[in-house]
């Protein structure tokens, strides 16, 4: 265990199958405050990963419980800039049938959905940021279509066009050094209105993630019969 003191502090706790109830999600995060130290022997039979932070830079929560915060220009890029990779160690010698299914109709698969982010790449996140620098809110973003992509496309050479497009973007924000203040600037979202160019940021991180689960999800529910009664355990199965 950390070197901590016994005041009180905050522990953020990733669940890795391991959920408190069996209600629980995998990938559940939980956040307890003001846990005293003491007993120690109690923390160290928690089955959990985790990490302390003493109360003086505890991060706020919000309504539900979780800490609020953003992340750093520096974050936000190292996030990025990881996706390719772990879409490639996920999906390069996954088996197509799996690559082909999805959650009914309307609904991705997972080829489709790195060719979803690889529009993505090309139309929503840089063409934005580079509006909110240079016009603000005097010009409105362009809708975003989700469905427009190309289909029938190999999933190695999906994976190769997103991995360079990424990075190329992902040069472009370096090149920016962006200020504090101009991740305040604003542009004009078609529904939302007034956005920051902070909130699109880490909108593009949480997009990642969603999707990165999205696979995850539709991968896991092909093999919701297969894993019998321990249904009743995997939360990816559940929702």
């Amino acid at each position: 265990l950390p070197n901590v003191s016994d005041s009180s502090v905050i522990l953020t706790a990733h669940l890795h199958h391991c959920p408190l109830s069996r209600d629980d999600s995998w990938g559940t995060f939980a956040t307890v405050n003001s846990l005293s130290l003491e007993p120690r022997q109690r923390l160290q039979s928690l089955p959990l990963s985790f990490r302390f932070l003493s109360d003086p830079i505890a991060p706020p929560l919000g309504p539900d419980g979780i800490p609020v915060m953003n992340l750093t220009i520096s974050e936000i890029l190292g996030t990025l800039s990881r996706t390719p990779h772990i879409l490639q160690a996920l999906l390069a010698d996954t088996p197509q049938r799996m690559l082909e299914s999805n959650e009914g109709e309307g609904t991705f698969n997972p080829l489709d959905v790195v060719a979803h982010l690889i529009h993505g790449e090309k139309t929503d996140w840089i063409p934005r940021l580079e509006i909110i620098l240079q016009q603000g809110e005097q010009v409105t973003f362009t809708p975003f279509d989700r469905f427009n992509f190309p289909k029938n496309t190999s999933i190695a050479k999906l994976l190769s066009n997103f991995a360079t497009l990424r990075g190329a973007n992902l040069e472009r924000v370096r090149s920016l050094d962006l200020t504090p203040s101009q991740l305040s600037l604003t542009g004009k979202h078609p529904e939302f209105g007034m956005v920051t160019l902070s909130e699109l940021l880490n909108t593009w991180v949480v997009h990642d993630l969603g999707h990165i689960a999205q696979i995850a999800r539709v991968m896991s529910r092909q093999l919701k019969d297969a894993v019998g009664p321990w249904q009743a355990y995997l939360g990816i199965l559940k929702h």
